[in-house]
């Protein structure tokens, strides 16, 4: 019998009684959780059974809870660990992927909303799992949604510490982090990590409505009275195509697990047409591919009443000494043309090429996009800060009457280089200038979240002149070029001062709430720039585009061209001469020579033939003389 049929039949001798799978020990009261709350549609896959959830339901290690959409389930244990599952989410209480037990993530989310709770100290329900990723020590209360190869994790409470799992140099990797409280982490395919101090709005918006609420803890009322099982029935393939399909080495169980199902016609068709996405099937799906065959050699005659009786060899052995025996002594290589040979080099050193000339042009195009972009930016703020020297310099001193009697904004430097950008917004909108500061006096220049960093990391030394960024944004990704405004002149503080020293129109006009207190040398601000990067990366792909495709065709012109003079110049004289060469050797001395133009090496092959021809003739005339 072959290996691994062997090893599936000890893995899966235990009986399988009623659809569910023994176990060794009986689960303790710790790992028996209790549907609490349901509303909506779950079902839970048991064994080689499936059956509706119901309120009151026990839940066992290495069960499978899948939700329909609009659902919302609570599942509660003794010991005040709580999980609650949103819509569209599938979750095993368990996860086989660690091979430690001490270490083992009580928990493994496939995919949907996951929230964990936790009370007190059991390490076993204190860990979940997802993809490449494990949440362990986990003290509070953790929200993970994930969905194909996006991941979002929410440390609501307490805390977190994630461990990737992942091989190396599969994306994404990161390094083994602790998650705090109130912090959000991103985890996307082929992105690096990003933690965030608090969750995304489109994250907030998904949320489904029970994580919202504070529920009661309701496992007394149900510890007394189970609910019985609902509906049990047998499941497909498409209820368990997901686990069947997922990363190895949470698939690798249910070989075991539902061998039987095999061998019903349409599971097996289905395992069989997908075999490729979990070959860890192939065994059990063609035992007779992995089967070790065995004949019985002839036995040598000797006409003796004992003769020898007949050896058993395997067939391998057979059929290499057969074939060490009929097999040449010398190997005469592959009888491949010249022509064929050339084009062979020739591909390879095309796809050489290509990939060469492709990974250099693409990261010479994105570096001068990038240049293209931080230029724009610089070009942008050099115009800003000549609005605002222009304006000190030579509209101010002209307004400096009607200042007496009425509050004129233009003679502010940041709002007249405000407002004379806008009128550039208005052509070019994805374009934007604006001077964020924490405590203005004109509203619109209050700074938004992300412009409050800016500022705070200029205030607390961690950026001396300027902050370069990339940010996302509805429009798509845009970068931001900042520079702190720090007060270094001190007629600033005449109007920022306090309100008793400010003048009294500009206190009318915008109130004695806002924009005073500022101190000398203090960084109250940042004249930020945004400059889209979408136009020069997509200038940057088609010219990369353009340039890989005018390559390819030239290369390929070439590549004709060069096979058509090969045949013209080399080919199709020497086949001449090779057919000569044949003609002579079988005897027909007087076949014509051949004619070659030129004085290259071809015209030497051929007139040494041609002598060969007549020095054999001669020779043949000698000898019938």
């Amino acid at each position: 019998m072959l290996k691994w049929v062997i090893v599936l039949a000890l893995l899966g001798a235990a009986p399988l009684v009623g659809g569910v799978t023994p176990t060794r020990n009986a689960p303790s009261a710790g790992q028996v959780g209790i549907v609490t709350i349901l509303e909506g549609r779950a079902t839970v896959i048991r064994g080689l059974s499936q059956y509706d959830a119901l309120e009151g339901i026990r839940l066992l290690p290495n069960d499978l809870v899948r939700t329909d959409a609009g659902t919302f389930v609570r599942v509660e244990y003794a010991d005040q660990t709580w999980l609650e599952l949103g819509p569209e989410t599938l979750l095993q209480l368990n996860h086989p992927a660690q091979k430690r037990p001490a270490n083992r993530p009580g928990l493994y989310l496939l995919s949907g909303w996951l929230k964990l709770e936790c009370k007190s100290d059991p390490p076993a329900s204190r860990s979940l799992a997802v993809k490449d990723l494990d949440v362990a020590d986990l003290s509070g209360a953790v929200v993970l949604h994930a969905t194909g190869a996006d991941l979002a994790i929410f440390a609501e409470r307490g805390t977190a510490r994630l461990i990737n799992r992942g091989k190396r140099g599969a994306a994404p990797m990161m390094a083994p982090m602790t998650l705090n409280e109130g912090e959000f982490l991103i985890v996307g395919q082929g992105k690096p990590a990003s933690v965030q101090r608090r969750p995304t709005a489109d994250f907030v918006a998904a949320l489904p409505r029970g994580y919202l609420d504070t529920l009661p803890y309701r496992y007394s009322r149900f510890e007394a009275r189970a609910a019985t099982q609902r509906n049990q029935r047998a499941f497909s393939y498409a209820d368990v195509e997901p686990w069947i399909n997922a990363e190895a080495p949470v698939r690798r169980q249910f070989v075991v697990l539902w061998r039987r199902k095999a061998a019903e016609p349409a599971f097996r068709d289905s395992l069989d047409h997908d075999l490729a996405m979990h070959p860890e099937w192939d065994p059990v799906l063609h035992p007779e591919k992995y089967e070790e065959k065995y004949e019985i050699s002839a036995p040598t005659p000797t006409g003796r009443a004992g003769a020898q009786p007949l050896s058993r060899a395997p067939t391998t052995a057979c059929v290499r000494e057969h074939v060490r025996a009929d097999r040449p002594q010398q190997l005469t290589g592959y009888n491949l043309k010249l022509l064929f040979k050339f084009n062979l080099v020739f591909i390879l050193l095309f796809l050489l090429g290509i990939a060469a000339s492709g990974y250099m042009s693409w990261e010479l195009l994105q570096k001068n996009a990038r240049e293209e972009v931080a230029e724009n930016a610089r070009l942008m703020m050099s115009v800003a800060v000549a609005v605002r020297s222009y304006t000190n310099q030579q509209i101010k001193p002209l307004l400096k009457t009607q200042m007496i009697y009425s509050f004129l904004p233009q003679s502010v430097p940041a709002f007249s280089a405000t407002e004379v950008l806008n009128e550039l917004r208005k052509k070019y909108p994805d374009y934007g200038y604006k001077e964020a500061l924490l405590n203005p006096t004109n509203p619109r220049d209050r700074a938004v979240e992300w412009e409050a960093d800016i500022v705070s990391r200029f205030r607390n030394g961690q950026a001396e002149k300027e902050q370069y960024g990339v940010r996302a944004t509805p429009a798509g990704s845009s970068l931001f070029f900042a520079r702190p405004l720090t007060i270094t002149d001190p007629a600033c503080l005449q109007c920022h001062s306090t309100v008793e020293a400010a003048p009294k129109p500009m206190v009318d006009v915008y109130g004695p709430a806002n924009g005073f207190g500022w101190k000398f040398n203090e960084t109250v601000g940042a004249q930020v720039v945004s400059v889209p990067t979408e136009v020069a990366f997509a200038r940057a792909q088609k010219a990369f585009v353009t340039f890989m495709t005018s390559l390819v065709v030239v290369l390929v012109v070439i590549g004709l061209i060069l096979n058509v003079l090969l045949w013209w110049m080399f080919i199709r004289p020497v086949s001449q001469i090779s057919s000569l060469a044949d003609r002579i050797s079988l005897g027909e001395l007087e076949a014509p020579d051949i004619q070659v133009r030129g004085r290259d090496e071809i015209r030497t092959l051929a007139e040494s033939l041609a002598r060969l021809r007549k020095s054999l003739a001669q020779a043949m005339q000698l000898l019938d003389t």
